[in-house]
């Protein structure tokens, strides 16, 4: 069974428009920390959206040995790597699949 995050959509505007993102956090105000400690200064934040408990499956990135996530938020699906804010987060909320990952790319 798939573990579930707190998700929250955002917009960030800069200079090229405004693209919706997600972010798995704790709460509002954790997105809003988080996203405000990674973004450009250019950047300013347009909205942060509850987007309910959503599912978070760990899967391997064999290209990179690494663990990624994929995330399915209102009907869409969103791969979360390490470079991604949420990242750290997810490596909580998904210990226990994160080890069976980690595992499975030992193996190889």
């Amino acid at each position: 069974m798939p573990s579930k995050s707190r998700m929250y959509e955002f917009s960030l505007r800069d200079g090229h428009g405004a693209p919706t993102r997600v972010i798995a956090a704790q709460s509002k105000l954790d997105a809003q920390n988080i996203i405000n400690a990674t973004k450009s200064p250019l950047q300013k934040i347009e909205n942060i959206t509850y987007a309910g408990w959503c599912p978070v499956v760990a899967k391997p990135d064999e290209d990179a040995s690494a663990v990624v996530f994929e995330v399915g938020v209102k009907g869409k699906s969103y791969e979360i790597s390490r470079r991604h804010e949420s990242y750290s987060h997810l490596l909580k909320v998904a210990a226990k699949e994160v080890q069976t990952v980690i595992k499975y790319l030992e193996e190889d």
